[in-house]
């Protein structure tokens, strides 16, 4: 099995850290996934990318394909700044144009169009941003721009990040985007040809998830596997906090979609899709066996970046589903089945850097319990992945010493948890995937250790990921 990256020396701190099979660029800054589809055997994974350093800046289109989710091939910047450099490509998607409704297709090979905003103005700060559109023709390898652009221009300095799919019932493309600089709502647009937009409706709800809204997606989820589905709306926000910062979220609303205008069930309660270190989700279009599949941004912190190349990184893509569970109807995630082709040998005593890790405890006593991984004789604490039973929180201690956390409540006495540990980078799936939380820390690159604190968990298994 071949992984995604090309090492430098092992005894180069950031690339001791750098993640074996978490997506991350060979360098400099990276966050928003964008454009995920699926086609002609390839997983596309476009994001957004500074090529000129490891911070903000300078928006570009990175690029990445797969043909298993987890081995990526580098390939060349899909989508540049304009010649002014003050014009960035910011987020949106791709989808292929199997009917060719474009009139973009050539010699029967359906287009791959990229629907993305454009922001006028991002760093002179006079910014309005834009709907833009370009295609290829040779599965993602080269773009053009489209020379009537924009597509839309509302005049809005924060509209766009559009996601769109084909709805098969009202026989036309569907694209969710947003709109509003303090306060989102997602705008609903129908189009024929990907190239004319009529609005459809909108959606809003300020008391639920006031602030800034992004990246919004919309798609259906069938409810336990069945026949009958639901759609669920997400959106990525920007939350106001009491003492005027900022907080950032990714939130799901469940409901209905006519084709037209989405319609919120209010039975259903509004949740966080995952806690902790994780932003700007994303789903892939055209996923063959029709999962639908999941990835996130994951900020790094500012600690190493004068130490190694790159900034951010993605989660491991998660399959989704809608669960009638303890907690009511959830959207749920977990890893996706391609993690497992990484497992070695099954064992009771995990140990390593590369880790999968599933563990059930009794939910039991007042103190914490859980996990330690990481751990070992060298300098440098542990990262704690854990259940707080007075606080009601699954929770990740980094070996820095900070602490994320997610409110979780035990199915019949039990706290069930499933765990990826990727060097720099842990995610954990906890209750058959209704709460997920994310965090990253930089523990002693030589330890590699697993304990239990608390009391003994009931089952432990584990498998090294074999990513060499």
């Amino acid at each position: 099995m071949t992984i995604h990256l090309k090492r430098t020396s092992d005894n180069f701190v950031g690339e001791r850290h750098r993640p074996a099979f978490h997506f991350t660029p060979p360098k400099n800054w990276m966050n928003d996934p964008n454009g995920l589809v699926h086609h002609n055997g390839e997983y596309h994974l476009f994001y957004q990318h500074n090529p000129f350093g490891r911070e903000w800046g300078h928006m570009h289109w990175g690029h990445a394909v797969s043909r298993d989710l987890i081995s990526w091939k580098h390939l060349p910047l899909a989508l540049c700044e304009e010649e002014d450099g003050d014009t960035l490509m910011f987020s949106g998607s791709v989808v292929v144009d199997h009917l060719d409704s474009s009139g973009l297709s050539r010699s029967g090979a359906p287009a791959m169009v990229a629907l993305y905003t454009a922001n006028r103005g991002a760093l002179t700060k006079n910014k309005i941003q834009t709907l833009n559109l370009a295609w290829s023709l040779d599965c993602g390898r080269t773009f053009e721009k489209n020379p009537g652009n924009p597509l839309i221009d509302l005049g809005s300095s924060k509209f766009g990040d559009p996601k769109v799919f084909w709805h098969e019932p009202s026989k036309r493309w569907i694209m969710v985007a947003i709109e509003g600089e303090l306060q989102g709502k997602a705008l609903f647009w129908g189009s024929a040809n990907l190239f004319d937009w009529d609005i459809l409706g909108e959606f809003g709800d300020q008391l639920t998830a006031p602030g800034i809204w992004e990246c919004p997606d919309l798609f259906p989820l069938s409810v336990d596997g069945g026949k009958y589905h639901r759609w669920v709306l997400i959106t990525s926000v920007v939350h106001p906090t009491p003492t005027g910062g900022t907080e950032l979220s990714n939130i799901a609303f469940v409901g209905d979609f006519d084709g037209t205008s989405f319609v919120r069930d209010r039975s259903v309660p509004v949740r966080r899709i995952h806690h902790g270190q994780s932003y700007a989700s994303a789903t892939f279009n055209d996923v063959p066996d029709g999962r639908r599949l999941l990835m996130a941004w994951i900020p790094e912190s500012a600690d190493l970046r004068g130490q190694r190349v790159w900034t951010g990184a993605q989660t491991m893509p998660r399959e989704l589903s809608l669960k009638q569970s303890y907690e009511g109807l959830v959207v749920s995630q977990l890893p996706a089945s391609e993690i497992q082709m990484l497992r070695g040998t099954q064992t009771e005593t995990p140990e390593g850097r590369e880790l999968e890790i599933s563990a059930d405890f009794e939910a039991t006593g007042s103190a914490p319990l859980g996990l330690e991984v990481l751990k070992g004789k060298g300098k440098g604490s542990p990262v704690r992945i854990g259940w707080d039973p007075i606080r009601a929180e699954l929770f990740i201690i980094c070996s820095e010493g900070h602490r994320v956390a997610a409110p979780l409540a035990p199915h019949n006495g039990r706290i069930s948890l499933s765990i990826l540990v990727d060097r720099s980078i842990i995610e954990v799936f906890a209750n058959e995937g209704i709460v997920s939380l994310t965090a990253i820390s930089y523990p002693n690159p030589d330890n590699y250790q697993t304990s239990w604190f608390g009391h003994p968990p009931l089952r432990m298994v584990g498998w090294p990921l074999h990513t060499r």
